[in-house]
């Protein structure tokens, strides 16, 4: 869906989405840009929330809400109830001949700065063309911010410190390095940053940063399920290859529960035009890969392989490719990262893919355990037919599969995203 309302004279059009049911509508309340500004940019970097990370979500601008009487008046849901909480909007924000309509008048400050419809539920389908069996329904502006910055928002992502790693850095670092002083008069940014409730706070952020990416990706109600079972896992961040669904889907946006807002998803796509915008395609990388990279040829490779190489040499990232598939009943050969073999290696009759592991295998610690590593991750779920393309395994640094009983061949998308999310999580 496209708005084209022209909005200080930028002709470009706004991605608009719709979201359906009770509780999307609340947390979009919740996450919404208090703003009576037209602008686009109002759902830009500068107006964002926080995530587990510590890193910026963008938050969303509301266009429209319609709902029922009953859901926006009387408990339990009570949306006016999330409106009061949220109101947020600065007096100079408003027009000189805006008033506060009586709905409000003595309950929020002012009048929030989207559009409220209240009627029944057959008024309701007669407004949006199609039944609406739920209670509310919400309009806002998809946030352009994750496709203009995907490069540079996910590189902050990856390299972004705690105030405690910052501390611990420096008292470490040796002669150029800042050192924290045993003195009882510390700098204002010492106190701050070991004061017992920062360090505490930083103790709980202090972990790797978890990143999902998808590659075609095709159902949407597969999306919305991944994108709410990833929130309640605290990922960081979504990857989708340009031949993926949108996240922001009528349908994805739904069975989400709306937590496509507090997972910020980006396109394969939008991050290369970053990367190719820096000059060279990358920068230096921070890991020694000379002997992969004398057999590789980075510009011939595009897309979703790409990003995964980027991740993996210049951010230090470790990927796992999600396979169902063992060794043994697939034509496969195992190609070690340390070792000099690469994609451009293989042969006609064999694939070189990199080793096959489970979460119970990294769990040993004769298997090189993960657990307490403070290495990022990112986990690659493929297409629900075929799953991941060859040119993308061959990029990771590991192939990982559920154990499943005999009979059993394969799980869903949703379920298998959840079980090997939430591994990846425990052995942090």
């Amino acid at each position: 869906i496209y708005d084209s309302e022209q909005s200080n004279q930028d002709e470009e059009e706004r991605r608009l989405f719709i979201a359906e049911g009770t509780e999307p509508v609340r947390l979009m309340i919740q996450r919404c840009h208090f703003t009576s500004n037209d602008d686009e940019e109002a759902s830009s970097i500068s107006a964002s929330t926080q995530s587990t990370s510590g890193t910026s979500i963008p938050t969303v601008k509301l266009l429209s809400i319609l709902s029922k009487p009953a859901a926006f008046f009387e408990p339990p849901v009570c949306l006016l109830h999330d409106i009061e909480n949220s109101n947020r909007v600065n007096l100079t924000n408003l027009s000189e001949n805006s008033s506060p309509h009586s709905l409000f008048a003595g309950r929020v400050k002012t009048i929030p700065p989207f559009k409220i419809i209240i009627g029944s539920e057959e008024a309701l389908t007669e407004i949006v063309g199609f039944p609406v069996a739920r209670g509310a329904m919400a309009c806002g502006v998809v946030p352009s911010c994750m496709r203009d910055n995907a490069f540079t928002w996910l590189k902050k992502l990856i390299l972004k410190k705690t105030a405690s790693e910052i501390v611990n850095d420096n008292a470490t670092k040796g002669d150029g390095g800042i050192q924290v002083q045993n003195s009882s008069r510390n700098s204002p940014i010492e106190n701050i940053a070991s004061s017992p409730l920062v360090m505490q706070r930083s103790a709980k952020t202090t972990r790797p940063k978890r990143i999902v990416a998808l590659d075609a990706v095709c159902n949407t109600a597969n999306m919305g399920s991944i994108l709410r079972t990833a929130a309640a896992l605290s990922i960081d961040a979504i990857i989708l290859s340009d031949d993926s669904c949108d996240a922001w889907y009528r349908q994805s946006v739904r069975v989400s529960m709306g937590h496509v807002v507090s997972v910020p998803s980006m396109r394969v796509g939008d991050w290369e035009r970053g990367l190719d915008a820096q000059g060279c395609g990358g920068e230096k990388s921070i890991i020694d890969t000379t002997a992969v990279k004398k057999n590789a040829d980075d510009s011939q490779i595009r897309g979703l392989p790409r990003l995964i190489r980027w991740l993996r040499r210049e951010m230090n990232v470790e990927c796992f490719a999600a396979v169902v598939d063992d060794d043994a009943s697939s034509d496969v050969t195992s190609c070690n990262r340390n070792s000099n073999c690469d994609s451009s290696s293989k042969t006609t009759s064999t694939k070189l893919f990199p080793p096959l592991v489970t979460l119970e295998s990294l769990s040993q610690p004769s298997n090189g355990s993960i657990r307490g590593n403070t290495r990022s991750w990112c986990c690659v779920l493929g297409n629900e037919g075929h799953g991941i393309s060859d040119e993308v395994i061959q990029e990771c640094d590991n192939r990982i599969r559920i154990g499943m009983a005999k009979g059993v061949d394969s799980l869903s998308l949703p379920v298998a995203a959840g079980i090997l999310m939430h591994g990846l999580v425990q052995l942090e």
